[in-house]
């Protein structure tokens, strides 16, 4: 299960403990009006966790995220966000569309830009991401300002492109690249370079190790497998739905295992991620990425 954090907002699964929230934001027709045409809009209760279902079963079919939005110290719903996976390439996926959704009262506060460039970093990051595409009605210029100040790039603008509300209406395509979001300035520092922490049983360090080299992680000047590992005491519960690779559901487990550090530059990242998490035996490995000052 993933779980985003930002500075105020926690994105994490659906829950159906979310209904009343959902159900106000999805039958509130006069703020998911530019949703209407796309069938999120509901006009009963049913059909709220009808929707609400679909949304938790979404992020079992590996077909993409919907992430519901809290504030940090809460546990209330107040908005969404998400992308759908449309493409598989041998390079990395395509996600398209990426869209949001928040109740009126936590509007014009920055939590959709907040929540939208953290979501980004996970998915060009984390999911193997090499572009994501989101659009909108031209009319929706709320939408336009996030995306601007994401620095996504306008790429299309089509005509009388869909129905809604008694007229055709012209529609905004708009995408952004890896490479574009590693060149603007989405984090707080702009680094060539990274440093991972992975804690892994110290039964895998050998393949974890051999699994960084390679990835070319781990290379400085002309050494390479470069890298430091100490020795940490971890603590975990499983959680029902967990299948977890030491340990009993409901049960809170410790143990010893092996912090390793490394270097890597950030367009390798991508590549090492993945060959971490082909080595790794944890369901949900734990891998800090850490921006580091260009040297």
């Amino acid at each position: 299960m993933i779980v985003l954090e930002s500075d105020r907002l926690i994105m994490r699964n659906y829950r159906e403990s979310d209904l009343a929230e959902y159900h106000r934001i999805m039958s509130d027709k006069e703020n998911m009006y530019f949703f209407i045409p796309f069938g999120f809009v509901t006009n009963t209760i049913e059909e709220s966790l009808e929707g609400l279902k679909n949304a938790i079963e979404f992020n079992a079919k590996d077909e993409g995220y919907r992430f519901c939005l809290t504030l940090k110290g809460t546990d209330k719903m107040i908005g969404g966000i998400g992308y759908t996976t449309a493409t598989e390439t041998p390079v990395g996926k395509i996600a398209d569309p990426m869209g949001w959704f928040i109740m009126p009262e936590y509007q014009n506060k920055g939590y959709i830009t907040e929540a939208a460039k953290r979501l980004l970093e996970y998915a060009f990051l984390q999911d193997n991401c090499i572009r994501v595409v989101t659009a909108c009605f031209k009319e929706n210029i709320a939408t336009q300002k996030v995306m601007a100040k994401l620095c996504f790039r306008k790429e299309a603008e089509k005509l009388n492109a869909m129905w809604h509300d008694g007229k055709m209406r012209d529609r905004l395509e708009f995408a952004i690249n890896k490479n574009e979001f590693m060149r603007h300035d989405m984090f707080e520092l702009k680094s060539s370079k990274v440093k991972l922490e992975v804690f892994i049983p110290k039964s895998h360090f050998s393949a974890l190790r051999d699994a960084l080299c390679s990835a070319q992680a781990g290379v400085i000047g002309n050494y390479e497998n470069v890298l430091s590992y100490s020795t940490v005491q971890g603590n975990w519960r499983p959680l029902p739905g967990a299948n977890p690779y030491d340990g009993d559901v409901g049960v809170l487990c410790e143990g010893e295992e092996y912090k390793v550090e490394v270097c890597c530059q950030v367009e390798k990242l991508t590549q090492t991620i993945f060959a971490i998490k082909a080595i790794h035996p944890y369901e949900e490995p734990v891998i800090n990425i850490i921006p580091l000052l260009s040297e």
